[in-house]
């Protein structure tokens, strides 16, 4: 199964690994594919704007690296993602929260995050 990795759970495994769960690292580290959202790359631009967020390098080379080092597939938002959220209850408000549900569920993917908000969703959560 692969894993979608929440915007989150990325920063913290870089950053602050003893932040993540014993079964969040256990996951990130177990082989299965990791699934990096591009609307988690457009939220870390955001922040970034905002000056919330410092990073080690400009965000497209971040990014870059980041997705070559740990070997992360891109997924891009489809049209059919987009079209789900449409369908989500509304447990969550944060719009880059609700198109990782929407992709997850589409997609079939298991989401890495510490988020509990999103099994309400029947979405499959490690943490």
């Amino acid at each position: 199964m692969k894993l979608l990795l929440d915007t989150h759970v990325l920063m913290w495994w870089l950053a602050a690994p003893e932040r993540l769960s014993s079964d969040a690292l256990s996951a990130l580290s177990s082989g299965r594919a990791l699934v990096w959202s591009v609307a988690s790359t457009w939220e870390l631009a955001i922040k970034v704007a905002l000056g919330r967020l410092e990073l080690s390098s400009p965000l497209p080379q971040f990014i870059s690296k980041v997705v070559k080092d740990e070997r992360l597939e891109i997924l891009p938002i489809h049209q059919t993602h987009a079209l789900a959220v449409a369908d989500l209850p509304k447990h969550h408000r944060d719009p880059f929260d609700r198109i990782l549900i929407a992709q997850a569920l589409v997609e079939k993917l298991h989401v890495v995050s510490s988020d509990r908000t999103l099994e309400r969703y029947g979405v499959h959560l490690i943490w």
